[in-house]
């Protein structure tokens, strides 16, 4: 995730500078990656008429195979791979079987585990500062 490691960054150099306070600010939209980011200054800062927040993952799936199939003028696609099990190959978005019970469990799963990890960095670093339930 790009807004970790933007954030570890932003400590890393207040650190570096002497540990001094890491002040964060929002304005217009800081939601998701944004709001990840923000979480990590000491102190946060948010225009009045910012949209912040919006903690959780998101992912979409689409199925192109009817599409190329239909439109197809030529292309072929070829895929090489080592393993049956490798991530791009659960969410193919060429695959016949985009509604296959057991893909889609496993994109939830991750995506889970994901928004843990989001939900745990939220309440670590805002902690005390949280106005609804902080678990």
């Amino acid at each position: 995730m790009h807004a970790e490691i933007m954030g570890e960054k932003l400590k890393q150099l207040a650190k570096f500078y002497g540990n001094v306070p890491l002040f964060t600010f929002a304005e217009g939209i800081c939601a998701s990656g944004g709001y990840h980011i923000l979480c990590v200054g000491d102190k946060v800062y948010a225009d009045p008429y910012s949209f912040t927040g919006s903690i959780g993952v998101v992912t979409a799936r689409i199925g192109l195979k009817a599409f190329v199939d239909t439109y197809n003028k030529g292309a072929q696609r070829t895929v090489l791979k080592t393993s049956e099990h490798l991530i791009q190959n659960q969410a193919d978005m060429y695959a016949d079987n985009l509604e296959d019970p057991q893909k889609a469990e496993w994109c939830q799963l991750v995506l889970d585990g994901f928004g843990e990890k989001f939900y745990e960095h939220v309440r670590v670093h805002r902690k005390g500062k949280l106005t609804r339930e902080e678990n």
